[in-house]
């Protein structure tokens, strides 16, 4: 599973955290709207979508990241999970299905939610390292390639629920 956006209902979150980057760039802010459209990883391009430079992004990619998350911390503390969520957890754990998250945020911030909304048990989270690495690269199909190869799974014993097309 995806975690952001498909357990956690945070789009309004990751909003705000973007529209304070876009700020900091004086660039317009966007809709709820555009934002569910617009919205790709690595961040470096979503920004450029709206005008900034690839550039000026990555010069600053660890200062951005940071603003970035100190606008979502604080406003993902209040976010729901998505209705059904829990109900489809159990029943997977009712037929000892695994359950994996797979992300794009930090591995930190994904398990401080699942704590605090006491959702699971996951058989793993797998998530990035560092605020900065959506910056950087889209890494979270490698994490998950990397982990059905291990686990020796066949493709057709593997589903992804995201919300977003690179989960596709």
């Amino acid at each position: 599973f995806d975690f952001n956006g498909t357990f956690l209902a945070d789009t309004q979150a990751c909003l705000d955290a973007a529209n304070t980057i876009l700020r900091r760039f004086k660039r317009p802010e966007i809709s709820i709207a555009t934002y569910r459209r617009t919205m790709v990883f690595p961040n470096v391009d979503f920004y450029v979508s709206h005008g900034c430079t690839r550039q000026e992004i990555l010069d600053c990619a660890e200062e951005i990241a940071e603003t970035w998350h100190s606008v979502y911390e604080a406003r993902v503390e209040q976010c729901r999970t998505r209705r059904g969520g829990r109900e489809v957890l159990k029943i997977l754990q009712d037929e000892d299905i695994a359950r994996i998250v797979v992300s794009n945020h930090t591995q930190q911030g994904v398990e401080r939610q699942i704590e605090r909304l006491r959702l699971g048990p996951f058989n793993g989270v797998l998530a990035n390292p560092d605020k900065a690495t959506t910056m950087r690269g889209k890494v979270k199909a490698q994490r998950l390639e990397e982990y059905v190869r291990e686990k020796r799974y066949r493709a057709s014993e593997v589903l992804v629920v995201g919300d977003a097309p690179e989960d596709i």
